[in-house]
């Protein structure tokens, strides 16, 4: 049998103001950039945040294809556990610019959303980044 031992690993990918980062507009602005290598690819990626919201990482949960990206729920919570966040937000690119939510992408929100609350983590937002942005956090949806 294997054993493996988990390790967290720092790598710097831009600098912002010492801030909060919960509003939906300073989010896609730190995501700016994010989506460049894999383009015309679906992208899933979690930001953890601490206690006041402030910035622990941003991580590329998986990346799927031109139009759908498999989310498992878990790996998402993978690192915010293992960095102690308290809140973290969601975000993915849509290739084809549309930012309006698929049925899918209301479905995951909703699984994240009662995952976070079992694991007593602030649920901030999902936001999709197309040409432009959706955010669920003022939506009925969340």
């Amino acid at each position: 049998m294997i054993i493996r031992e988990a390790k967290i690993v720092y790598n710097e990918v831009g600098e912002i103001e010492a801030e909060k980062l919960d509003d939906p507009e300073k989010i896609v602005a730190y995501m700016k950039g994010a989506f460049d290598e894999y383009p015309e690819q679906e992208s899933f990626w979690v930001i953890g945040l601490d206690q006041k919201n402030k910035l622990k990482f941003r991580q590329m949960v998986t990346l799927g294809g031109i139009s759908q990206c498999l989310i498992d729920v878990r790996l998402i919570f993978k690192p915010l556990l293992m960095a102690s966040c308290s809140a973290f937000v969601v975000c993915h690119n849509h290739p084809s610019g549309e930012t309006n939510p698929s049925s899918a992408d209301i479905k995951i929100t909703r699984e994240i959303k009662e995952a976070a609350k079992i694991m007593k983590m602030e649920f901030l937002d999902h936001i999709i980044i197309g040409d432009d942005f959706y955010s669920f956090q003022n939506s009925v949806m969340f």
